[in-house]
């Protein structure tokens, strides 16, 4: 009897807490650049997300063609929930990442990319149900050509925690999502972050490197390895801080 009573008050604390995480607001921080096919798909899921969870959209644009712009103008007419900020030349994906994070008003921010999709409109719900303050969530990343693989490239974290880490600087083509988990742990003391469920779909774009790119981008990202060997040690993803795998 008393083991069952102690299930129930788990059962109902739990879910008291999960009414409790679904009332936080949160901000989807997208930067843009190009691409507008990605975009309009991306978008597209986005709308369908929100059914499920209501959330705020603010995109960053990095001076993009015509028709994205387009795109983007368009959605934000239709949906009050939009915010579009168009910057008037590319300023990386740092750069613009910490326009939008300074624009921020809620006080939860998930961060996307404009080549991902995602099929489960739960995804978001899910992530915030079982959000822990002072933690970061992942969803797994299906990758069409790689499979099954976790990357750091969408996540949920309290907005000022996220301002307080700060985007990093160090790394544009590999290593900065290990290096911004790792500093999020560093800041705060903890070695769990939360993995959650719900895939999102890495299309393959302009952050997927071609073979005939690869003689030019093979030594930066060998300088970017040996920057993050030097401050963290093994070069690789850091499973040994994540929990839920």
């Amino acid at each position: 009897m008393f083991h069952r009573m102690r299930e129930l008050l788990e059962r109902m604390t739990r879910a008291r807490e999960r009414r409790r995480n679904l009332a936080r607001e949160v901000t989807l921080l997208l930067v843009s650049y190009n691409y507008p096919d990605l975009l309009a798909r991306c978008l597209e899921t986005l709308a369908a997300t929100r059914d499920a969870f209501p959330f705020r959209l603010l995109v960053v644009d990095n001076g993009s063609i015509p028709e994205t712009l387009a795109i983007l103008r368009e959605y934000a007419m239709r949906h009050s929930w939009v915010r579009v900020l168009f910057l008037s030349e590319n300023r990386n994906l740092v750069a613009a990442t910490k326009v939008g994070l300074a624009e921020v008003e809620t006080p939860y921010t998930c961060v996307i990319h404009v080549d991902m999709t995602f099929p489960n409109k739960q995804w978001l719900r899910h992530m915030v149900e079982r959000y822990r303050d002072g933690t970061v969530l992942f969803i797994n990343q299906v990758h069409p050509v790689d499979g099954n693989r976790i990357y750091g490239f969408c996540f949920l974290i309290d907005t000022n925690t996220f301002r307080e880490v700060g985007v990093n600087d160090r790394y544009v083509l590999c290593c900065e999502d290990w290096d911004f988990m790792n500093r999020i742990v560093a800041a705060k003391g903890k070695r769990v972050l939360r993995q959650s469920r719900g895939p999102f779909v890495h299309h393959r774009s302009s952050y997927i490197r071609l073979e005939k790119e690869w003689g030019t981008t093979r030594s930066i990202e060998e300088r970017y390895r040996e920057t993050y060997r030097s401050i963290w040690g093994e070069c690789r993803f850091p499973r040994h801080r994540i929990h839920g795998f």
